[in-house]
């Protein structure tokens, strides 16, 4: 099946409400973050960090971040914690259905000194202790859920805390066994797949009507990467395509990429998703959020909250074989779809954007909570989780 095929198989599915959260029972649940100690809180990392570097805020995107990895991404961590504390779900740890650990773990990795903690390594073996010290874990470990999202979680969730999160679910951006320690042979629990964090830029924009955008498709990014994905854009045959738009970040200029990635992305009608490094993508995130609809080219990977949302009805996948062999005809399958197609598409897009926008609202929190509700009435399929093989 083509692109544009699998594009319209998809709108002529669609039920209204059937993949709605209110049709799920969460309402039940009652949720506990454990409480860090003081100094170590959520709110007193990011005031370390942001003594450290003045003009920083670890959750707004800046090409000037001090260190890798890109932290605004991965800063759900903070986010979640924001949802919980002011959502109608938080509980006592008496009363709890589900038990949230939030070490902050990336944050903490960037800092030393904070607030009398000396190091990361001092604040991890603090909760090492918390954890098991706490009768509900001793009693309960199925009912506690870990998160850390970053590719990086190997190197910031270390020793006795990497045993005891494995006891638990993982909260992270992909079913990948190497970022959560550094090699795929460990096993957790089990795991549930939580977006990145979109741009921040994104937020204040007002975005063009649909319809009225200037470009059809469009990629702003890095072509140099691991994967042959993206190498398929150097492609003289590609290049010529008119409603084609592509900046690679590398001959562009980092500063003017990085600042113009947004300005491009919310006044495109699709945007290019491909694989990188690896299979999942921040941009998937920004895409949904700005509006242009997603065109994913890569390996199949568990995606967040899949039963909830409708990726089949809201992006359009590329077989790989095909975006290797053919991409230009791939290409004019999307340039083929109607004004009116792709808009039923936009607006089938908006009614999911709350359960990947981790700033504003609960829906996240709540998408966390359907998949944990799924789960625990064996509703869902175990993640697919990737082996690393694919380049």
């Amino acid at each position: 099946m083509n692109a544009y095929q699998y594009a319209i198989l998809g709108l002529l599915s669609f039920t209204s409400g059937e993949n709605d959260i209110e049709n799920f029972n969460i309402e039940k649940y009652k949720v506990y973050e454990y409480e860090a100690p003081e100094g170590m809180r959520p709110e007193d990392l990011i005031k370390c960090f942001q003594k450290i570097n003045p003009n920083i805020d670890p959750t707004i995107d800046s090409i000037h971040f001090p260190a890798r990895p890109y932290l605004p991404e991965d800063m759900g961590e903070f986010f979640l914690h924001q949802q919980i504390q002011n959502s109608k779900y938080v509980s006592t740890k008496e009363e709890a259905d589900i038990f949230v650990v939030n070490t902050m773990p990336i944050l903490s990795k960037y800092i030393g000194d904070c607030n009398g903690w000396k190091n990361h390594s001092e604040r991890l073996q603090k909760w090492v202790e918390i954890i098991k010290e706490s009768e509900f874990f001793q009693s309960r470990p199925e009912d506690h859920y870990f998160i850390c999202q970053s590719w990086t979680c190997f190197r910031a969730v270390t020793g006795e805390l990497a045993d005891l999160a494995n006891q638990m679910t993982y909260l992270i951006h992909e079913a990948n066994r190497f970022w959560i320690s550094g090699n795929y042979d460990t096993n957790p629990k089990d795991v549930i797949v939580v977006p990145y964090v979109a741009h921040s830029d994104i937020y204040p924009l007002s975005k063009k009507a649909w319809k009225d955008r200037k470009y059809e498709v469009s990629f702003i990014g890095t072509l140099g990467r691991r994967t042959w994905v993206r190498k398929i854009l150097n492609l003289p045959s590609v290049q010529e395509k008119s409603f084609l738009y592509v900046v690679d970040s590398n001959n562009f200029g980092a500063v003017r990429s990085f600042d113009d990635y947004v300005k491009y992305m919310t006044n495109s009608q699709y945007c290019l998703v491909l694989a990188g490094d690896s299979p999942s993508s921040r941009r998937l995130f920004d895409a949904i959020i700005s509006g242009c609809i997603p065109i994913l080219i890569g390996p199949e990977y568990t995606m967040p909250f899949e039963k909830l949302i409708p990726y089949e009805k809201i992006s359009i996948r590329i077989n790989l074989d095909d975006w290797r062999d053919h991409p230009e005809e791939q290409l004019d399958n999307i340039n083929k779809i109607s004004l009116e197609e792709g808009f039923n598409m936009y607006n089938e897009m908006q009614k999911y954007v709350k359960y990947v926008n981790w700033r504003h609202g609960s829906g996240v929190l709540e998408a966390i909570l359907n998949d944990i509700n799924l789960k625990r009435n064996n509703v869902t399929e175990p993640a697919k989780w990737y082996d690393g093989h694919f380049v």
